[in-house]
């Protein structure tokens, strides 16, 4: 009877191993399938989307746009296939709340068309997308405000100082105040304006005040210049 014994315990033994094992096995199968389910069910986060009213985008018509049709012929297709691009890019900003138009650039050319969109903001305010054909088929680039393409004062009065320099009949006479100057945005176009004071001589070697108003556009550093005397 004894000797019945070890081999009883050894199989009660091995059984219970497995038993074991297998509830182990189980477990980790359980946590195996729910992690996938846990990270799987993670929302993600819904894109912006503002809203695109469905007359906004009626394609052109030859009789309501003659020289457009004109100017692109064949490709008037592809002119609203990149429209309908242009106004879904700008509506992906999210300080875009409503596109208000979407239209194409006089800018364009028949080989390179740039379209340019007008968002309405939470806060009522308008602000000005403008895209080129190849920013429209890459699908990976972001939509950026001409407000934010915008240069900054610093930038602006370094670029204004410039076109002082090249507007004096004397640069070296030239005395240009860079230290107090007016700088203005105008955040639909992103335009900016500086106000800027100088002194410079004349053929008569006699020294003037000028105030020079420079305007610069985003993206254009040439910028347009205005200068009067001024008598203080």
């Amino acid at each position: 009877m004894k000797r019945l014994q070890l081999p009883l315990l050894a199989a009660l033994a091995l059984s219970a191993c497995s038993i074991n094992q297998s509830s182990q096995s189980e477990k980790e199968s359980g946590i195996k399938d729910v992690l996938p389910k846990a990270i799987s069910s993670k929302a993600k986060p819904t894109p912006h989307k503002a809203i695109i009213p469905d007359w906004l985008l009626e394609p052109y018509t030859k009789k309501g746009y003659p020289s457009t049709f004109k100017k692109f012929k064949d490709r008037m297709p592809d002119l609203q296939r990149y429209r309908i691009a242009a106004a879904n890019k700008a509506a992906s900003n999210t300080s875009c709340k409503k596109v208000a138009m979407a239209e194409i650039s006089d800018r364009s050319t028949y080989s390179n068309m740039q379209f340019w969109v007008d968002c309405e903001k939470q806060d009522g305010t308008y602000t000005r997308f403008r895209f080129t054909e190849s920013e429209l088929d890459n699908q990976n680039s972001v939509a950026i405000s001409e407000s934010n393409k915008a240069y900054s004062k610093e930038r602006a009065g370094m670029l204004c100082k410039e076109l002082i320099k090249r507007s004096v009949n004397y640069p070296s006479t030239l005395g240009v105040n860079t230290f107090d100057y007016g700088y203005r945005k105008f955040p639909t176009l992103g335009n900016v304006e500086v106000a800027m004071d100088f002194k410079a001589k004349n053929a008569f070697n006699l020294e003037l005040k000028y105030t020079a108003r420079c305007l610069f556009k985003p993206g254009n550093p040439n910028g347009e210049i205005t200068i009067k005397e001024r008598s203080n």
